[in-house]
């Protein structure tokens, strides 16, 4: 009778003719558990986190990262009843979690599917990002269509090019250094960088460029 709790009622025969019942009562054994590592709001440096929980009489258990099953555990039951913690289990994991804010949860469900959870909140700190154009200067003007661009970046996880805010690929491409075919008049030009989050950041300059001068020379 593993679904059946409250009063049993349990009969037999004997030579078809003979009955009897005897009443007993099932009682329900109360799921019990919670994470004992991390503590809630907690920061990270680095990708691992350690985390641990304590639980007893559950049928099933499990450990959930942003929603995401992480690992599944079996049954745990008292066999007694004691008040000794030997009955109860211990579970150490490390876990992976990604840059910015992430929530682990403890799932547990009881012999009658009674669910009970705990959850807490983690930070990975994602590091400083910076994204700045060091050459040319905000308004500085050319002669030409194409422009040398410096630039430097911190942390980032990709970048790309833009030329009045439609993406562009480079002529040249060195170190923090690019050469970019950008055309003449006033230009607004960016470099767009992706910090760990993807969290997308920009610097740009205006630039003017003109045509070449074109001298012309008659001999008489």
């Amino acid at each position: 009778y593993p679904d059946i709790f409250g009063v049993i009622q349990i009969c037999g025969t004997i030579d078809n003719s003979t009955s009897e019942c005897v009443s007993v009562n099932r009682t329900v054994r109360m799921v019990e558990g919670h994470l004992t590592s991390p503590n809630n709001n907690s920061q990270y440096q680095s990708n691992t986190v350690y985390v641990s929980f304590y639980a007893h009489n559950y049928t099933n258990a499990t450990i959930s990262l942003n929603g995401a099953t992480y690992a599944a555990y079996g049954p745990n039951f008292s066999l007694t009843n004691t008040s000794s913690n030997s009955s109860y289990s211990s579970i150490y994991l490390s876990l992976q979690i990604p840059y910015g804010l992430s929530i682990i949860c403890l799932e547990l469900t009881g012999e009658d599917e009674t669910q009970l959870s705990d959850c807490i909140t983690v930070e990975r700190i994602v590091p400083s990002h910076s994204v700045s154009i060091t050459y040319p200067a905000n308004g500085a003007s050319f002669i030409g269509q194409y422009l040398n661009l410096n630039y430097a970046l911190e942390n980032s996880s990709s970048h790309y090019y833009t030329v009045d805010g439609a993406s562009i690929s480079p002529a040249g491409n060195n170190t923090n250094t690019v050469q970019l075919n950008v055309g003449f008049g006033t230009i607004t030009v960016c470099v767009v960088s992706y910090d760990l989050t993807s969290t997308a950041y920009s610097d740009c300059v205006t630039v003017n460029m003109s045509f070449k001068s074109v001298v012309t020379v008659l001999t008489l």
